[in-house]
C-alpha cells in the first residue's frame, strides 16, 4: 500500500535480520573502518554519538565518512496505558545493519592514533563490530 503523505504513515517494520551486507563490505575511501559482525539496529542517537566523536578529535587533520542513513521510524506506546487503541507515537529513528558491513570509515593526514579512537567508539555501539584497517 502505497501512501503520499510518508510522515503520517506509521510503517510496521517486518524486516529480514538474516544473511550478509551485500553492500559496502571492502574499505573504498578511507585507510581505516569499523565493521559489523552481527545483524541488528542502529539508532540516531548513537550515529551522531560516533560522528560528533571523531569529529572532534579528527578535526581539519583527516576524513569521516559514514555509510549509514538512519532512516526507519520506530513507534512506542507510553507506559502505564492499556492494550489496544492503535499504534503507539514515534518514538526514534534507527538503521537496519547486516553483518559484513562498514559503517564509518575514517582517513587521517597526520599522526593521530585512530585505531585507539575506534576502539573507543566501539564501546558505543551496542553491536558488535571491529576495525578494519587498510594495507598497501
Amino acid at each position: 500500500m502505497w501512501r503520499n503523505n510518508f510522515k503520517l504513515f506509521k510503517q510496521y517494520h517486518k524486516f529480514n535480520l538474516k544473511g550478509f551486507s551485500r553492500k559496502d563490505f571492502v574499505l573504498n575511501s578511507g585507510k581505516f573502518g569499523l565493521k559489523v559482525v552481527e545483524n541488528g539496529y542502529i539508532s540516531f542517537k548513537v550515529v551522531k554519538a560516533i560522528f560528533n566523536f571523531l569529529k572532534k578529535r579528527i578535526k581539519k587533520n583527516g576524513k569521516i565518512w559514514l555509510n549509514i542513513t538512519p532512516n526507519m521510524l520506530f513507534t512506542r506506546k507510553p507506559l502505564e496505558t492499556r492494550m489496544g487503541k492503535g499504534k503507539g507515537n514515534f518514538d526514534y529513528y534507527a538503521v537496519l545493519v547486516k553483518k559484513g558491513k562498514i559503517i564509518i570509515e575514517v582517513e587521517v593526514y597526520t599522526s593521530i592514533k585512530v585505531k585507539v579512537l575506534l576502539q573507543r567508539v566501539l564501546k558505543k555501539i551496542n553491536l558488535k563490530t571491529q576495525i578494519l584497517i587498510f594495507n598497501v
